[in-house]
């Protein structure tokens, strides 16, 4: 019986695995802060200043003067290896912890958020507890001030 019970719990891991499409992993920049292609954020697209956190947790944060919000990235930017800085898709363009940015986007409720609260983006919400329950949504960095 246990010889049965213990295929069936290996079976079962094996498909709950499965149905974890790359799709949905890949929702949000493959786990990092980083705007989807097939997704839409409805934010303004204005000239916003503010300096970077990457905080304990992982989480990067925008403080635009207000208060920190979760910052998204634009469309190609990954991980340095070391995990401390986001880089551009062409290399061209690092950020990090205390850096001060200029940039083209804006801020979005947490609430009109794709994939809140049951996506991607609701999870990192969760994970990530900002003080403030917006996000800074980022199309492209003009100039990054490092500290």
């Amino acid at each position: 019986m246990f010889h049965w019970i213990g295929r069936s719990l290996l079976l079962f891991m094996a498909l709950a695995l499965a149905a974890c499409s790359p799709a949905e992993e890949a929702v949000g920049g493959d786990a990092l802060p980083v705007q989807h292609p097939s997704e839409t954020y409805g934010h303004a697209n204005g000239e916003i200043a503010g300096t970077v956190t990457l905080e304990d947790n992982g989480c990067w944060m925008l403080d635009l003067g207000d208060g920190k919000r979760l910052l998204v990235f634009p469309t190609g930017y990954t991980m340095h290896p070391e995990g401390s800085l986001m880089l551009s898709a062409d290399g061209t363009v690092d950020v990090g912890n205390g850096d001060s940015i200029t940039a083209r986007g804006g801020v979005v409720s947490a609430d009109g958020f794709p994939g809140v609260p049951d996506g991607f983006w609701g999870n990192y919400l969760a994970f990530c507890q900002p003080p403030i329950e917006e996000f800074v949504v980022v199309d492209e960095i003009l100039a990054v001030d490092v500290s």
